[in-house]
């Protein structure tokens, strides 16, 4: 191997590497409200990733704060035929933040198993990062809601 190829392999090695970019940004749960219109993001078919509409219909305050989820409702091509189902838990909720920046508010969690699978819960995302949720202050306490939401099964 030339020498200037092996100086110049080890220039590149002494550089400084690039930082890692941050993740989307979040939203606390705080500023989730009913009637917000999202995206999710999930893997329909292959490996290409698909959006799909997401619209939130309430948050649901759970006991502890690590029960408060956030209750959706899905549509468009990507899931009109099938709904939320099996391999959707995990998938990412967006949410326009009012100044036209997408943050992540939570991820696909619990299917409720009624209206065509179209009705989902979603975990807010300060819960999958370890910090207790503050839910907004029209958040409903419904155990009998949160009770009734089922876990993805496989078929």
């Amino acid at each position: 191997m030339p020498r200037r190829l092996v100086f110049a392999l080890g220039l590149a090695l002494l550089a400084p590497s690039t930082p890692a970019q941050a993740a989307e940004p979040i939203m606390p749960l705080s500023e989730v409200r009913s009637g917000m219109d999202c995206t999710g993001l999930s893997v329909v078919r292959g490996t290409a990733i698909s959006e799909f509409d997401v619209e939130v219909i309430d948050v649901v305050a759970g006991g502890p704060p690590s029960a408060t989820r956030i209750l959706i409702r899905v549509s468009g091509p990507a899931v009109d035929a099938t709904g939320v189902g099996q391999g959707f838990s995990g998938s990412p909720v967006l949410c326009d933040d009012g100044s036209g920046a997408r943050r992540t508010a939570g991820a696909v969690s619990e299917s409720v198993g009624e209206y065509g699978n179209k009705m989902a819960l979603a975990t807010p995302i300060e819960t999958m990062l370890g910090a207790p949720p503050d839910a907004p202050r029209g958040a409903r306490a419904n155990a009998a809601l949160l009770r009734s939401g089922r876990p993805l099964e496989l078929l």
